[in-house]
């Protein structure tokens, strides 16, 4: 999986919630790193670890195994959009979701909660 960068974002629909934007891109052979923010505009802390390449790998596998249907159709006011988005040369896809995750998306939702840990972000809800 050379060359992949992938995005997480999630982003609060009020000025000062906690927004999250995370990048995962592969380094070398060895490593990818994660960087990006975490918190409100106010109080934001930075990421930036290295998380080895077998970690990512195993996680990127069981999703390769995932059926991902087509989402059901969602609406509301206010509310937290999430986003992930993966690319690997000229070849992208997104997934976007608002609120809570289609049950169909479990093998999306897994990896978002797994960057999260990565990223040390214990409970986004806190």
């Amino acid at each position: 999986m050379k060359h992949m960068i992938i995005r997480f974002s999630i982003s609060p629909s009020f000025f000062d919630g906690k927004e999250v934007k995370l990048v995962l891109s592969s380094s070398d052979s060895n490593s990818w790193n994660l960087s990006g923010y975490y918190g409100s505009m106010y109080d934001r802390k930075k990421i930036n670890k290295n998380i080895p390449s077998t970690h990512v790998e195993a996680l990127l596998n069981e999703l390769i195994n995932t059926k991902i249907p087509i989402p059901s159709f969602a609406t509301g006011l206010d509310g937290t959009t999430y986003q992930l988005d993966f690319e690997c040369g000229f070849n992208s896809v997104s997934y976007r979701w608002w609120e809570e995750v289609p049950e169909s998306f479990e093998g999306i939702n897994q990896l978002c909660k797994t960057l999260l840990s990565w990223a040390d972000i214990k409970n986004y809800d806190d």
